[in-house]
C-alpha cells in the first residue's frame, strides 16, 4: 500500500463553528440558572439574562488564530508541534478532528472551503494507515538451525 502524499493545510475556526459552540455554552448556563432558580422558587426568566454575558464570553474565548495541520509522510505536525489526528465526525465537506498532544486534547473542525485543492490530499492522509516498516526488517530472523518448510 502506498503512503499517503506530504500535505499542509490552513485551518482555523470558522464562524459558523465558533456560532455552534457558543450556543451550546449559553444553552448550558441556561438550563443550569433555570433549573437553580426554579428549586430557589425564582422566577426562571431570569436565567435567560445570564446568556447574554455567557454569549459574550463564549464568542471571545472560543475563538483561535489560524494554523497550519500538516502531515509529512510518517506524522501530523499543528504548527510545527506534534499531533496525533483522528476523524471523530465526516460529514463529507466538513471534518471534526481530534488533536492529542503530551500536554492534552483538543477539537479542531476542517473544511473543504478552506483546504482549498488540499482537501482530497487531507482526507486520504487522514484515512490512511501510518507508513510500516519495510517487510525485511520487521520480520524476525528465524532462528538457528531452523528449516524452512517444504
Amino acid at each position: 500500500m502506498r503512503a499517503a502524499p506530504a500535505v499542509s493545510v490552513p485551518i482555523g475556526v470558522s464562524a459558523r463553528w465558533q456560532a455552534v459552540q457558543s450556543l451550546l455554552w449559553v444553552l448550558a448556563v441556561v438550563v443550569c440558572c433555570a433549573w437553580w432558580l426554579a428549586r430557589s422558587g425564582q422566577q426562571t426568566a431570569w436565567a435567560l439574562a445570564a446568556a447574554l454575558p455567557v454569549a459574550g464570553l463564549a464568542w471571545h474565548r472560543l475563538r483561535s488564530p489560524a494554523a497550519s495541520l500538516a502531515w509529512d509522510g510518517e506524522s501530523w505536525l499543528l504548527d510545527g508541534v506534534p499531533v496525533r489526528v483522528t476523524v471523530a465526525l465526516d460529514l463529507d465537506p466538513w471534518l471534526l478532528l481530534r488533536l492529542q498532544t503530551d500536554t492534552g486534547d483538543g477539537w479542531l473542525p476542517a473544511t473543504a472551503q478552506q483546504a482549498g485543492g488540499h482537501w482530497h490530499a487531507l482526507r486520504a492522509a487522514l484515512y490512511s494507515r501510518a507508513p510500516e516498516a519495510p517487510l525485511a526488517a520487521a520480520s524476525p530472523a528465524p532462528p538457528q538451525g531452523a528449516s524452512a518448510p517444504d
